[in-house]
């Protein structure tokens, strides 16, 4: 639950700050936000296909459920 909460926060977060049309742009805050470092291309163009196909909340929780963001914390 807690996860999911947040996931809801960072995704209403980068919605906010970038909007909703930059898709890219949502997906290098969303890595500095996380990780501290912006996407590499791989990982933007999984965002890309992962926000089109299941929205912006989902790629939120998938980047709180990646292991590089349990060892950053």
């Amino acid at each position: 639950k807690f996860l999911i909460n947040q996931a809801q926060f960072i995704a209403a977060r980068l919605a906010s700050e970038i909007g909703t049309a930059d898709i890219s742009g949502q997906i290098n805050r969303a890595y500095l936000l996380a990780f501290g470092r912006v996407p590499n291309s791989n990982e933007e163009a999984a965002g890309i296909t992962l926000i089109r196909d299941h929205g912006l909340f989902i790629f939120c929780r998938v980047l709180l459920n990646a292991n590089e963001f349990i060892y950053v914390m």
